[in-house]
């Protein structure tokens, strides 16, 4: 069972004014709305979004604050990926997986990888996949990963992966545990050291660039890796002793509140469009009565999460 979190002001961070961050976005906001078009065709977030968006460093946004973050709690944190996904749903998702994925980082990796990863004027924005569909391989030194993943979201703008791999017993197949379970790995690596390889055809999203990669003997530090299934959080531990699920969760929760909120603000503004003879949307008492109750569903459901984590 989880450690219950510390609610005291000072177990969050200090130095960085949350409003300040939330007053950011808004002035941010009409630039993520005017280029979502040419993003949605381009395949990722073009120059002007994505530097918009630089300086809100949400990969450090959870990590401590000793290590260079901005250690807010978990509700702000989800009101802040909230607030980007409102103007944008594309970007709200890429700084929600950078946010998650950084989460995880700080929380699982030993010191001395976070002295690489974090700290100082390091900004470093992480993009991978859980889903172990490669192998690391035990060599001196580290490991060898290889292997194809798909749906790395915002991994255009990382600059370091995260990804689980089975770990390799030796002869090829994934070790196990005393338990008889699989060992699954998390590793951490350059961008560069692995292969792009497009093949993201979506209905919608297709800003987030969340295309398949790959890796071919990539060598990885022993200190780069963290057991994904069964990680001790390293430092913040009541917070992160939420795990890799429970972080998500909390990054995926505030993604769904925004994209919600903005759908149905955008069906209302339609309707309003559709007035002044009977027969119209924007005149039909039906219509209204059910957009009211979907609106309170949603409003109940932002209500949940907020709630759990307050």
């Amino acid at each position: 069972m989880n450690a219950p979190l510390k609610h005291e002001n000072a177990y969050w961070g200090t130095k960085t004014d949350f409003s300040s961050l939330m007053e950011q976005v808004r002035k941010i906001g009409p630039v993520l709305e005017e280029n979502s078009q040419d993003n949605e065709k381009l395949g990722r977030l073009n120059e002007a979004t994505f530097e918009a968006l630089k300086s809100l460093r949400m990969s450090h946004i959870f990590a401590g604050e000793d290590i260079g973050g901005a250690q807010l709690s978990p509700t702000r944190g989800l009101q802040l990926i909230e607030a980007i996904t409102y103007y944008s749903g594309a970007a709200g998702w890429i700084s929600m997986v950078h946010a998650c994925i950084g989460a995880m980082s700080a929380a699982f990796l030993p010191d001395t990888a976070i002295n690489r990863l974090f700290g100082g004027d390091v900004d470093n924005r992480f993009s991978g996949q859980g889903t172990p569909t490669g192998m690391l391989k035990k060599v001196d030194g580290g490991y060898l990963l290889n292997g194809k993943w798909s749906y790395a979201s915002g991994i255009y703008h990382a600059t370091f992966t995260h990804t689980a791999a089975l770990l390799d017993d030796g002869t090829g197949q994934p070790a196990k545990d005393e338990n008889g379970n699989v060992i699954v790995l998390c590793a951490h690596a350059p961008v560069d050291e692995h292969d792009l390889l497009g093949n993201w055809h979506s209905l919608g999203l297709q800003a987030t660039g969340s295309i398949d990669y790959a890796a071919k003997d990539v060598l990885i530090p022993e200190d780069m890796v963290f057991p994904i299934l069964t990680a001790e959080p390293q430092r913040m531990k009541e917070f992160f002793s939420l795990g890799v699920v429970g972080l998500a969760s909390i990054g995926h929760s505030g993604w769904a509140i925004g994209a919600s909120r903005r759908i149905l603000d955008e069906v209302a503004q339609y309707a309003l469009t559709k007035t002044g003879r009977a027969g119209l949307l924007g005149e039909s008492d039906k219509f209204w009565f059910d957009f009211g109750r979907a609106d309170a569903l949603r409003a109940r459901g932002a209500c949940l999460p907020l709630r759990s984590l307050a």
